[in-house]
């Protein structure tokens, strides 16, 4: 069996968001493998683990209850395996404090959930494009 060429993994508390955004990136990228939780300890403890599989992307939302996204996210960048795995903090919240305290934890991008079926589809689309363009910088040697 061939192994998936992306790994993405996913921190998300909402079921139904969750639910959306794994079909929206599978649908989009073909050769991908989504690791989803819905709890930051559990999150923590996949990323403690030293066999655990570095994602080329982790998305996680930044309220959820227990350990939240910005703890998961300190922890990430303190990581030595996992301290260069691009993080995209997708959230609902619009708070000017949340988005600088992401940006200070060292987030990627801070991306707003859509509110529709379509903006999740289009989200999907462009975590592809992003993969893609990554993949290609990468192999031309940058």
């Amino acid at each position: 069996m061939k192994s998936a060429v992306f790994q993405i993994v996913i921190l998300e508390d909402n079921r139904a968001d969750l639910h959306i955004m794994r079909h929206s990136i599978l649908d989009a990228v073909v050769d991908c493998n989504v690791i989803a939780f819905s709890d930051g300890a559990e999150a923590i403890g996949y990323i403690d683990d030293a066999t655990s599989i570095v994602p080329e992307l982790m998305i996680l939302d930044l309220n959820i209850p227990g350990v939240d996204g910005p703890s998961v996210l300190n922890r990430i960048r303190g990581n030595p395996r996992w301290s260069h795995v691009p993080v995209f903090v997708f959230t609902a919240s619009q708070s000017p404090g949340d988005m600088a305290r992401a940006k200070s934890l060292g987030s990627d991008r801070y991306l707003l959930k859509p509110m529709d079926l379509n903006g999740f589809l289009k989200f999907g689309r462009d975590i592809k494009e992003w993969l893609e363009d990554r993949a290609r910088i990468s192999a031309s040697g940058f």
